[in-house]
């Protein structure tokens, strides 16, 4: 146990760590998004997986807004079965930011902050952001419990409460909001042609106040339903089809003081496949994605971007490896890439336009996995730094060593820098 302790603290010191986390960084690592590959992250929008991944205590060290934890800022939770004590599986997690992106973010620019299923891991409620003090509530609390019906069917709920308080800059007049959502999964096994067929249902909505109470919200909601499957076509290939929609409503009318409101619905859609190499130690997986989303908005006083209609059509193609190299390391890559993508946009000034959104032109990403014990690290690379080391390996420091700064102060000597980071105890 030491010696492996002390065979990752080496690692660190030679790799270089400056810890970004988004939702997981093993699909960071992978350019994945979670309906594609088996993770712990499904349990965010499929309840009952919490069974699957019980006996966990998951890190999550950092999130998009705060960046490196510094002790204060990571959250986690974790899953505990009490099958035993016939309280099924039971999970806690706390203080989930509100908001959290994928590692397809950046592939496109979202006009009017549009942000579609595929950038997102999870959304505010009623997915938007335009008046901010609503919408930062971190997610105080996560619950979770989940069963088995018998041995072909599991059963998860999950309730979050967040709650948020914002002075807008330190003016008296405040957001005061709570966030509230209820979910429900069902797995099902043996479900022809599917192996696995999972399903799930959510409710969020959201109480704001503005100016001390006296302005109340007229409604915030959203509903979010899908399914996935999974299914063998031989020994070593496998498929996962998936489908997801999001509805969206937001009436601010009394607290903004005029007809604001927002809609939107999303749809996405599509597969991934999956082929194991090396006897089950590797997989290489591809997938296609289909997403929609549209929205319209009511602005006639112009204050938050003026009323709008908008449509945004993306089709993202993504390849990804995942390789167990020995017992404590594992190895991961992908990329993913817009093969399609238009956004449309009609305003209050009687333009109409049809562009491209493209921002990146590909993802690539890398990541990989150290394992000591109960322990596992999943982390994902900053390829940049990685890229940089390779382009300029030094003798006598090569690429493993070295303490060497550019212009910017970033350290171009270490191997690479993580991006981001998660460590889970299995128990």
């Amino acid at each position: 146990m030491k010696k492996g302790l002390l065979m990752l603290l080496a690692g660190f010191m030679a790799l270089g760590v400056a810890v970004k986390a988004s939702a997981s960084a093993r699909l960071d690592g992978m350019a994945a998004d979670v309906r594609q590959v088996e993770d712990i992250d499904l349990i965010w929008l499929y309840p009952n997986k919490v069974i699957d991944y019980k006996n966990t205590v998951d890190f999550r060290l950092a999130d998009d807004y705060n960046g490196w934890g510094g002790g204060t800022n990571e959250w986690g939770g974790a899953i505990v079965d009490e099958k035993a004590a016939g309280l099924g599986v039971i999970g806690v997690y706390v203080n989930r930011p509100h908001r959290m992106y994928s590692a397809w973010a950046n592939l496109a620019n979202h006009p009017y902050g549009l942000q579609p299923l595929s950038g997102e891991t999870w959304a505010n409620v009623g997915n938007d952001w335009f008046v901010y003090g609503l919408h930062n509530n971190q997610r105080n609390l996560d619950l979770f419990w989940a069963d088995s019906l018998g041995s072909t069917a599991d059963l998860g709920i999950h309730f979050t409460y967040g709650d948020g308080l914002d002075n807008q800059g330190g003016f008296p007049s405040t957001y005061d909001s709570q966030d509230y959502s209820l979910a429900v999964g069902l797995g099902f096994t043996d479900v022809a042609p599917f192996n696995q067929l999972n399903v799930h249902a959510e409710y969020q909505m959201q109480n704001a106040s503005f100016n001390n109470g006296s302005l109340k919200d007229n409604g915030i909601s959203s509903i979010l339903i899908g399914a996935m499957g999974s299914a063998d076509l031989s020994s070593d290939n496998s498929i996962r089809p998936f489908i997801d929609t999001r509805i969206d409503s937001e009436n601010l009318t009394d607290i903004a003081g005029d007809p604001f409101s927002w809609s939107g619905w999303g749809l996405m859609f599509g597969a991934s496949c999956a082929h194991k190499v090396n006897g089950g130690k590797g997989t290489v997986s591809t997938g296609l994605t289909f997403d929609y989303y549209g929205a319209d908005q009511k602005d006639p006083n112009f204050d938050s971007f003026g009323s709008f209609t908008a449509d945004q059509y993306y089709a993202i193609w993504n390849a990804m490896v995942e390789s167990q190299m020995n017992s404590w390391l594992t190895l991961r890559t992908g990329i993913a890439k817009l093969i399609f993508a238009r956004d449309y946009v009609s305003n209050n000034t009687a333009n109409a336009t049809w562009y491209d959104p493209t921002n990146d032109p590909v993802v690539f990403s890398m990541g990989f996995s150290v394992a000591v014990e109960n322990f596992t690290l999943d982390a994902s690379i900053d390829v940049n730094s990685l890229e940089n080391s390779l382009a300029n390996i030094q003798p006598g420091n090569g690429i493993f060593f070295g303490s060497d700064y550019n212009e910017n102060n970033n350290n171009v000597g270490a191997m690479f820098q993580v991006a981001t980071a998660d460590l889970k105890y299995k128990f």
